[in-house]
């Protein structure tokens, strides 16, 4: 199937936000389509900032699905963090500019997908265990 059918940003985002959840869920997906849409939306200077980090790791739906299924074990859980990964950039595509305190958010929310971090006036900070065992 085209995509060609999607005419803006936030089409786009959403329409692979849809084919995320699909292969999340165990439903048909079209990996060329996500493959066509990622690289299209990675490309965009504007766009790839807020798109979660993960999807820079996974090329195809396989890939995603070796993701996201050891990490959520229910339908439902990969549902409700497939769309806090995404609301972000969809709120932003359709209601206009960010707001200072949505993009420090933004920023938090891809801070927290880090193992070890602490987060002060809205900027993520790493923390290593240097400890010896």
């Amino acid at each position: 199937m085209s995509i060609e059918f999607l005419e803006t940003d936030f089409d786009k985002v959403s329409y692979l936000l849809n084919l995320l959840t699909a292969r999340a869920t165990g439903l048909a997906s079209d990996s060329g389509e996500f493959e066509a849409l990622r690289s299209e939306l990675l490309s965009n200077s504007n766009l790839a900032p807020m798109l979660p980090q993960w999807l820079r790791q996974h090329r195809n739906l396989d890939s995603f699905w070796g993701f996201i299924q050891p990490k959520f074990s229910s339908y439902a859980e990969r549902r409700t963090y497939l769309s806090g990964e995404f609301t972000p950039i969809l709120d932003q595509l359709e209601f206009g500019q960010p707001t200072q305190g949505i993009m420090q958010l933004l920023q938090i929310h891809q801070c927290l997908q880090l193992k070890k971090f602490l987060v002060t006036n809205g900027k993520c900070l790493l923390f290593m265990d240097i400890t010896t065992k």
